[in-house]
């Protein structure tokens, strides 16, 4: 469709452009198109209004004619420009000094205040003493929700005291604006720009890099992850980088190569993608590698339905996953969780997973009297190295009362359900075999008498070989004998978790722990699969030596 032709913009007071931010009866919005509409006179302004307006009657199209396209599909409406006049804009300098230019003694500071671990609010008040000179020795400042649109780097320039500014819920437009005049901030570390709408594309290609940025929070600015991308590739030192509720559909194919545009980010710790409609687990696993030193992730309400195993290099430092409110309704992907042998800390709440019920799972005789494992317990179960679910701690009762019941209803279904033979137990719970030897618990046999530790079956994380371990405590006192045990573990267990399998077996601190593995490429190390190529080798075995302390 033709859209009608746009009246030139010019320079008197009050112009927009298309893409500016303008406020209008305290609703806030975007101009989408300046020109005419058919049977009024004058200029109008196309405005797409902010979802929380409340304001918009159509989304672009007037009397049958489409005028201008909008990002929501509607909530806009035309203004006549005249009747917004400046839109609320207002530079910079003018909010900062009718902010904090302050007589007397009344008291300005401001400080940081974290809520939830996602979003970052700049608030209080300090002391300051008279005069426009001492705001310019601020170190922190608040202007969100305020008309700010513009920047004069003149003032910016002597602001050399300035560590976190909040800029959210503003009327800026312009990144690359924005982005130019931070950089004559110098001890910037904290910037919040949530609930702006920048004109696309970003164009950061050219823009100087803050180098001493540690806290970028930007939500809800209708990003994709191109942007995110281009946004912390000029911020080589930043920790933490939150970004929920943006436009985060997928991540563009795989991350480009780290060594040729300084992709990687080794200094990013916490990333917060939630409420940002990503569904591919494989995708977000690929771009995330680029974080080498990720400790916290969240997916929070992302419809991600599933969780897959994916080959090569995974996270080797992440401690905390926040999967909650997402779609996962099966516990494999839960299993998946296993291949991040560092992780320590899991969110699940919220999520779709199957609770264990006496008419869907066949337990209508198991054992009177005792209940079936609940969604905790299962997850405690079948996560070996959690130490926190959903914010609360597993202790080491807790962790042994779950994993108890969880394998006597794993071995009842077996024995009981007909569907289950011992290849269909092991798939649908991947630990069960760990468990049995952990707690001497013998499993049921199937009718062919074979040896379950033996045997090769097929499950969520690839085929299931058992390997013989022979676990000793070396022992420097000459009356003290070395403590043996032989464990049967699943291959699949990360090597990453020898060590803490090794303290719980033989009594022993994490920090005496070494492990002695047979020849192996150190950087093909993640789990024992790659030790064990073929069956003939199911035999070979790996001596886990704690050290007492003080020893060679």
């Amino acid at each position: 469709m033709a859209y009608p032709a746009k009246v030139a913009g010019h320079d008197g007071v009050g112009s927009k452009e298309i893409g500016d931010r303008v406020s209008y009866t305290g609703a806030r919005g975007t101009v989408r198109y300046r020109g005419g509409v058919a049977g009024h006179d004058g200029v109008y302004l196309g405005i797409e209004w902010d979802e929380d307006s409340g304001r918009g009657t159509h989304d672009g199209v007037v009397n049958g004619t489409r005028l201008f396209d909008t990002i929501s599909g509607g909530k806009a409406s035309c203004v006549r420009e005249i009747r917004i006049g400046s839109g609320g804009q207002r530079s910079f300098e003018d909010v900062v000094y009718e902010k904090y230019e302050v007589h007397g003694d009344l008291p300005l500071e401001e400080r940081v205040r974290w809520e939830q671990r996602n979003q970052v609010e700049l608030v209080g008040h300090g002391a300051v003493v008279e005069g426009r000179d001492k705001v310019l020795q601020l170190e922190r400042i608040s202007l969100q929700g305020t008309g700010v649109c513009s920047f004069d780097v003149g003032v910016m320039q002597k602001m050399t005291q300035l560590q976190e500014v909040d800029l959210s819920r503003t009327l800026i437009s312009s990144w690359s604006a924005l982005w130019g005049a931070l950089y004559h901030l110098p001890r910037l570390t904290t910037l919040n720009v949530s609930e702006n709408v920048f004109k696309t594309p970003l164009a950061c290609e050219n823009l100087p890099k803050l180098s001493n940025l540690k806290t970028l929070v930007a939500r809800a600015c209708h990003f994709d992850w191109s942007d995110i991308r281009s946004i912390l590739s000029l911020t080589p030192s930043v920790e933490e980088a939150y970004v929920p509720r943006n436009k985060i559909r997928d991540f563009g194919g795989a991350p480009p190569d780290s060594h040729s545009d300084g992709w990687e980010l080794s200094s990013l710790q916490l990333l917060d993608v939630s409420a940002n409609g990503v569904t591919s687990w494989k995708a977000l696993v690929k771009s995330i590698n680029c974080f080498p030193s990720l400790r916290s992730l969240s997916l929070r309400e992302n419809p991600i339905e599933e969780l897959t195993v994916v080959s090569g290099k995974l996270w080797n430092s992440l401690r905390d996953l926040n999967i909650s409110g997402t779609r996962l309704s099966s516990w494999k992907s839960v299993d998946v969780i296993n291949q991040l042998g560092t992780l320590e800390s899991v969110r699940l709440s919220e999520c779709p997973l199957p609770e264990r019920s006496r008419d869907n799972d066949g337990g209508e005789s198991f054992e009177d009297g005792l209940a079936l494992p609940s969604v905790r317990q299962e997850a405690i179960s079948r996560l070996s190295s959690i130490i926190i679910i959903n914010g609360s701690a597993v202790s080491r009762e807790e962790r042994k009362e779950s994993e108890k019941l969880y394998l006597r209803f794993c071995a009842w279904q077996h024995k009981h359900v007909n569907s289950y033979d011992l290849e269909m137990s092991i798939s649908s719970h991947p630990r069960l075999m760990e468990l049995s030897q952990a707690y001497d618990f013998p499993l049921p046999q199937d009718d062919e008498g074979s040896d379950a530790s033996r045997r090769i079956v097929r499950t969520g994380l690839g085929p299931m070989r058992m390997i013989r371990f022979s676990m000793h405590a070396g022992m420097h006192d000459e009356d003290q004998a070395s403590k043996v045990v032989e464990k049967l573990i699943p291959c699949a267990t990360p090597i990453l978790k020898l060590p803490r399998i090794a303290c719980r077996l033989l009594g022993v601190n994490l920090e005496d722990v070494r492990v002695k593995l047979p020849p192996v490429d150190e950087r093909r190390k993640q789990s024992l699969s790659e030790l064990v190529e073929v069956e003939s080798l199911l035999s070979d075995y790996v001596v886990i030596t704690p050290q007492t302390r003080g020893g060679t």
